[in-house]
Formats: C-alpha cells, structure tokens, sequence
C-alpha cells in the first residue's frame, strides 16, 4: 500500500498537468489514466480495516472526481475516430444508460430505509427534498446493481457498475456519507 500511494500521488501529479492542456494529443490518455485511477481507488476498498467503520469518502471523492475528466476530454474523443477511448465506451454501453439506474422501480427492496422514524436520530438527523433525492438516487442505483446481479448478468458488467457508483450517484450523497 506505500508502494501504491506513492505511485498514485506520482500518477495523480502528472495527470493534473496533463489536464491543464486537455487537446486531441492527451485526451484519450487522460480519460483512461482517469478510469484507471477510479479502478485503483475502488480496489483499495479492500484493504480498508473492518473493525471500526469509517466511511469510504476517499474512494467516494476519487471517483466523482473522474467525471469532470471525461467531460473535459469528450469532445475530442467523440471527434477523433481513432479514439481508443471511445471505443472502450462503445463496448461498456451498460454505464451509459443512465434511465435504467435511476428507475424508482430499482428501489424495491430498499424503500424503508427511506422511511423517516420517530427514534432520536431521525428526529436530529438533518431531512429535506435534496438529502431525500439522494438517497432516493442512490437507492435506485443500488438496486439496479442487486437486479443485475439477480439476472445473472456478468461478473465484468457487475464490476463496472460498481466501479461506476461513485461517478454516477450525486455529489449531495458523497457529502452525506462523509458527514456520517
């Protein structure tokens, strides 16, 4: 893990600047340094101790974080047909539809964690329409990952939606989850 964190800061370094003059020259690198970042962040999920909870903000954030990445560098590789880029996109479609995560349908199963009680932390924990929105977003992606896992779908399309959770869901949620 010291090897890896030293890399990833080294890593990290270079890919800043590289973002600095996003052009067709570095846009697919940087999309792929980008997911491969995310992919790293999520694998290191595993070595996280389990014997006191804290939250995986840093997982969390480095994944949202490749987000503005891919939009930064789209336009030049939707534009280039030797995008590489594109072509990893064209053959993992199943993070692209966004509808099919989202649906309301994908809550069942989890809808009363949604339910509000009358015990002293749902009474002091903050409540409105967008930590609601959230979590309700949330939800319905869990759910279309626990659908797709009931289907049968493959392991490798399981791994991605997984991996995608934290670009996918709202920033408002990654903040709740780092406020406990």
């Amino acid at each position: 893990m010291n090897a890896h964190r030293s890399y990833m800061d080294l890593c990290l370094e270079r890919h800043r600047d590289g973002l600095a003059h996003v052009g067709s020259q570095n846009a697919d690198a940087l999309w792929f340094t980008s997911s491969l970042v995310r992919t790293a962040a999520f694998a290191t999920l595993q070595e996280r101790p389990v014997d006191q909870y804290a939250p995986p903000t840093q997982w969390l954030e480095i994944a949202s974080g490749a987000v503005p990445v891919f939009l930064a560098t789209w336009d030049w590789i939707k534009a280039d047909p030797k995008s590489e880029a594109m072509g990893v996109m064209k053959e993992t479609v199943v993070l692209t539809d966004k509808e099919a995560f989202f649906k309301e349908s994908n809550r069942r199963g989890f809808v009363h964690l949604l339910q509000r009680m009358e015990s002293t932390r749902d009474l002091t924990e903050p409540w409105d329409g967008d930590i609601q929105e959230a979590y309700e977003t949330n939800l319905s992606y869990l759910g279309s990952v626990k659908l797709a896992i009931d289907a049968g779908r493959p392991c490798s399309e399981i791994g991605l939606r997984l991996i995608g959770f934290a670009s996918m869901v709202p920033k408002r949620f990654i903040s709740l989850v780092g406020e406990q």
